[in-house]
């Protein structure tokens, strides 16, 4: 019998803002996936450390339409998206680990973006980034 390792994992997704298919598609690439709902247990941070430990290469994205706070300033908003605060913890922990070597934003429309408010918030998670890779 042959253990499949996830190579790849997503955090934040919510349940009623994705289809069927997309988590059936999931489960099939074997995608180790976490529903926002479940970001604040333990065992998350226990499966999350235990992924980042088994991968050489970590490439971090932050698809920025999981946020709360840019709803109607992305393409696919998340009525009941994660914090900034939350996402800036998630990301603290992701880039300080030692297989990370890429981060990237995505999923952000400037058309939408009036105000810049979404590139202003992106501008200081890539801060945080740049801060926490370092360490």
């Amino acid at each position: 019998m042959k253990i499949q390792i996830p190579t790849h994992s997503v955090c934040g997704i919510q349940q009623y803002g994705n289809t069927t298919a997309l988590f059936n598609t999931a489960d099939q690439y074997h995608v180790d996936y976490y529903l926002d709902e479940e970001l604040n247990s333990d065992q998350f941070k226990v499966r999350l450390e235990s992924f980042m430990d088994t991968h050489d290469v970590l490439l971090v994205t932050l698809c920025m339409d999981v946020l709360n706070v840019v709803e109607h300033l992305v393409s696919a908003p998340s009525p009941f998206g994660l914090s900034a605060i939350k996402v800036r913890e998630l990301l603290r922990q992701m880039v300080s680990h030692k297989n990370t070597v890429s981060f990237s934003i995505c999923e952000v429309n400037p058309s939408l973006d009036v105000d810049h408010r979404t590139a202003k918030l992106g501008a200081y998670f890539i801060n945080e980034v740049i801060m926490n890779s370092f360490k």
